[in-house]
């Protein structure tokens, strides 16, 4: 999946306007396979040297659950979420449960980005906020009064919160050296 939506955004030239509009300052949001694509890159898919270019919006790779942590994979399911203070999470506890559908996920749980951590046989990271580019793993439109709450959020955000910080927050991508903004 992950190839595939790169390529499609690529040839559509979305990856170029999803660029231009984080730059702008206003808030994005990125649903799983979405979070996904906002990273530096997957092993899904893989077409260079086993690694598939992503966005950029984030650093860290994305990989497969390893067959080995006796978990059933794909993660499907209502797990639980730890999450950290941020603007997305607002006015929920600091842990909640979610609804998940993945198989691949981003295991780097130290990056500054990190707001929500899950447990699937391992630590993964099923939540990133960083300036106005904000991103779940688990899919809040299938996560009850909780999902309610984060899309809430979200649409409440306005860009002008954001406008003069995008450039700063985001810097300069690793994937190629392209600039976000």
């Amino acid at each position: 999946a992950f190839a595939d939506a790169m390529a499609q955004l690529r040839q559509s030239g979305f990856d170029v306007a999803l660029r231009q509009y984080v730059c702008s300052g206003k808030p994005l949001l990125g649903i799983c396979l979405g979070m996904q694509l906002f990273f530096e890159s997957s092993t899904e898919g893989s077409l260079i040297n086993g690694i598939q270019t992503g966005l950029g919006f984030f650093p860290g790779l994305v990989s497969r659950f390893p067959a080995n942590l006796n978990v059933k994979i794909p993660h499907i399911g209502w797990n639980e979420v730890e999450t950290s203070p941020s603007k997305l999470f607002a006015g929920l506890p600091p842990k909640f449960f979610t609804y998940f559908v993945h198989a691949y996920q981003v295991s780097n749980t130290e990056l500054p980005s990190t707001i929500g951590i899950t447990h699937h046989g391992k630590p993964f990271v099923s939540a990133v906020e960083q300036g106005n580019v904000m991103a779940t793993q688990f899919h809040p439109e299938k996560s009850g009064n909780v999902g309610l709450k984060i899309l809430e959020n979200f649409l409440s955000l306005n860009a002008g919160d954001f406008t003069a910080k995008a450039k700063n927050k985001l810097g300069t991508s690793k994937t190629g050296g392209v600039p976000l903004c």
